[in-house]
């Protein structure tokens, strides 16, 4: 299966009057924003027990809105704005997941997952970007997690499931968030 879908918005009717004492001026603030985003997965059954899929996902998001400045706080009696830039934001993520289980038994079953994702673009443009570091205004980062999981069915009233998870994320933009994670679960259901 597969989909695509576009959102867009403009919104020019966002208007503001100044304070200015002899000709006060009117300001529109222009917004334009995109949101585009597509698709595919395929589920199989590879064997009588077993299920699997693979799927990946993409969405854009393309913003810009006009950016005023002012010296002075909007409530004072003489405030003045002043338009400074076009500002735009583009940024691209995209998802690929795998994973499948198996049926051991009637009481046993196996489970696994891999997602990569990863998230590419700028957060600003023009004279707010120059503002920036670069790890406020540039995504890039990349995370790996793998999943393993068992659920097995000890009674009619019990079950016990038993999960591993690892997450590898980098961040080429801010180094100090990236890093590894192992995480345990062990979880025991009763039903009353």
């Amino acid at each position: 299966s597969g989909y695509y879908s576009l959102k867009d918005r403009e919104n020019d009717n966002h208007t503001w009057t100044d304070k200015a004492v002899t000709t006060p001026q009117t300001y529109s603030q222009d917004l334009s924003s995109t949101v585009q985003s597509a698709g595919a997965a395929l589920n199989w059954k590879p064997a009588k027990d077993a299920n699997a899929y693979v799927g990946l996902d993409w969405t854009r998001m393309d913003a810009s809105v006009l950016f005023y400045e002012s010296s002075r706080r909007r409530f004072e009696a003489t405030t003045v704005f002043a338009l400074r830039d076009l500002v735009g934001s583009l940024v691209d993520n995209y998802l690929l997941s795998a994973g499948g289980d198996y049926k051991a038994s009637d009481t046993l079953k196996f489970t696994w997952a891999y997602n990569l994702s990863k998230a590419d673009g700028n957060l600003a443009s023009g004279s707010i970007a120059n503002q920036l570091n670069t790890i406020d205004d540039t995504l890039d980062n990349v995370l790996h997690t793998i999943e393993l999981g068992a659920r097995c069915d000890l009674s009619k009233t019990r079950q016990l499931r038993i999960g591993y998870r690892y997450d590898d994320y980098d961040d080429s933009a801010y180094r100090l968030l990236s890093g590894r994670v192992h995480s345990v679960m062990v979880a025991l259901s009763i039903k009353l």
